[in-house]
């Protein structure tokens, strides 16, 4: 693809992250049914307004923006720390010989 091409095309998915209101899939939605039926907790990461799959969720991180990478980021940076939690409940560490200081 040339460098115009490359362009054109980022141009059309530049305008389409702010122009659309992208949702998830009806797969997606469904899927989040299936735990919550067995009495599991859902956790869903959302942009922009929420959509459909906030009020399904039981816990969700919403980043009310419209700028797709600033999405991207929180989101990731959420995930590290709730994986570093989870990480840390499940196998603790020793910490008594380790100085801070």
């Amino acid at each position: 693809m040339s460098s115009s091409g490359r362009s054109a095309a980022s141009a059309v998915l530049g305008r389409a992250d702010r122009d659309l209101d992208l949702q998830p899939s009806p797969n997606i939605l469904r899927a989040i049914g299936a735990p919550r039926q067995q009495g599991l907790n859902v956790v869903g990461f959302t942009g922009r307004t929420g959509g459909e799959m906030a009020p399904l969720c039981n816990l969700c991180l919403h980043v009310p923006t419209d700028g797709t990478q600033l999405i991207q980021q929180i989101h990731i940076t959420a995930a590290h720390i709730i994986c570093g939690l989870i990480e840390d409940r499940l196998f603790p560490r020793d910490t008594s010989g380790y100085s801070y200081c």
